[in-house]
């Protein structure tokens, strides 16, 4: 039987082609580019958080406390003054109403950990202070093994096929999440700096 990350890999594959071309015109070294890149992240982020508590998600991941990142970003942005009309940015909160739900969503929060590595040593790399001062989201659980433990605990389940598309299709619309708050906050942005905003239309 095929492992459920393998599963949920296999079938977000394309939104998350998508959303990384969105965010790989930005010059995370460069700061009005990293407080677009962490302005982008927030409103998502912020409602897939917020639902999964809603939905119980401690009774999936004990530690979920130490895992929740949404105040280390918002602490970002209140660092780089940049906490301003957060809330004029629009995305869905996901109802999330069944275990394979809510693993499809922390799918898609947890794997993200694996690309803020990459983009941590990026913004390091530029020597700004200001972006050195504002990496808590990007650092969050940066030595812990965060990703590790929960890919461990996806593949432990025993998961049928509705259940498996169950995950995948909340992973999917989480992703969706993520997209839709890109294209919103980097849209005219990246038109203002001559930049093409990417679009699956």
């Amino acid at each position: 039987m095929t492992l459920l990350r393998s599963v949920l890999r296999m079938g977000t594959a394309a939104r998350h082609a998508t959303l990384d071309r969105q965010f790989a015109a930005l010059d995370v070294g460069h700061l009005p580019d990293y407080i677009h890149l962490l302005k982008a992240q927030h409103p998502a982020l912020r409602a897939v958080e917020l639902s999964l508590e809603a939905a119980g998600v401690e009774l999936i991941l004990p530690d979920w406390q130490q895992r929740r990142r949404r105040h280390a970003l918002e602490a970002d942005l209140a660092t780089l003054n940049a906490n301003n009309r957060l809330s004029a940015v629009l995305v869905e909160t996901p109802l999330i109403r069944s275990r394979a739900q809510a693993l499809g969503h922390l799918y898609v929060l947890e794997g993200s950990r694996l690309g803020a590595e990459v983009l941590l040593r990026r913004a390091l790399d530029s020597g700004d202070p200001l972006i050195s001062q504002a990496t808590r989201f990007l650092a969050h659980g940066r030595g812990r093994p965060f990703w590790r433990g929960f890919v461990a605990l996806l593949n432990k389940e025993a998961a049928d096929s509705t259940f498996r598309a169950e995950a995948v299709a909340a992973a999917v619309a989480s992703f969706d999440l993520f997209q839709k708050a890109a294209e919103q906050v980097l849209g005219h942005y990246q038109a203002s700096q001559g930049r093409g905003q990417v679009s699956e239309k």
